[in-house]
């Protein structure tokens, strides 16, 4: 299992959100989050402790937010668990983000003043 941990880059946007937001807005945010997540990849990678392209992976992304909210969790999984998949494949973890490589679970939303995200990768164990 590789873990990767960081300081959110960017706002948390979900589904609802975006719909509203300029464009401009919501691409800024996108490359935050692939860039984030492909630059601790990548340091993953370099250091090698993850095969490179790594093996079908089931991905948790953990989503810290600073106040106490009732949201779903299900409206970040097209905005920032997409942005930050796209950042992991850019870095060369998988060929593609297809079924076929990746698994997504749904994100963890939390309450976290340091604003740690926290992105758990485990290999789908090709016996189950």
């Amino acid at each position: 299992m590789i873990t990767l941990e960081y300081h959110r880059p960017a706002a948390a946007v979900s589904i609802n959100e975006s719909h509203g937001r300029h464009w401009r807005a919501t691409y800024s945010d996108k490359r935050y989050w692939q860039a984030a997540a492909h630059s601790h990849a990548r340091h993953k990678i370099n250091r090698r402790e993850w095969a490179k392209p790594g093996p079908p992976s089931r991905v948790q992304v953990t989503i810290p937010f600073t106040r106490l909210r009732r949201r779903d969790p299900h409206n970040y999984t097209g905005t920032v668990v997409k942005w930050t998949i796209d950042g992991l494949v850019r870095a060369g973890m998988w060929p593609d983000d297809t079924p076929e490589w990746v698994t997504v679970v749904d994100p963890i939303l939390i309450v976290d003043k340091n604003l740690i995200v926290v992105v758990a990768i485990s290999p789908i164990d090709e016996a189950a």
